[in-house]
């Protein structure tokens, strides 16, 4: 490896530009797993109830994959919440909760 790849390799993330797919599918991750063990419920009882396929659940849990509206309709309904869905302008600030921290 040369000295360029250590650099690149070495970059801190703060300095990475958000990709906002990236940041979406991370929250959307987070939320299911925080309402499924806030259930007590495991994975496999989330993918027997829902009849996703639980590798595509652990995916979607560790922020690797989006899910269609569909499946995050299912995933509601089956843990007892309603999906809604919000479109705000890009300008607007997000809630604490979802904002990355990084203002551009």
């Amino acid at each position: 490896m040369t000295d360029q790849d250590w650099t690149s390799a070495w970059i801190d993330d703060a300095e990475r530009p958000v990709d906002p797919m990236e940041e979406l599918a991370i929250t959307l991750g987070t939320e299911i797993r925080e309402l499924r063990e806030g259930l007590g419920w495991s994975r496999s009882m989330l993918v027997r109830r829902s009849g996703t396929a639980r590798s595509w659940l652990t995916r979607l849990e560790d922020g690797n994959g989006l899910p269609s509206v569909v499946v995050l309709q299912r995933l509601a309904s089956v843990m007892g919440k309603r999906l809604w869905i919000t479109l705000i302008d890009e300008r607007d600030r997000l809630p604490p909760r979802y904002s990355t921290g990084k203002e551009v």
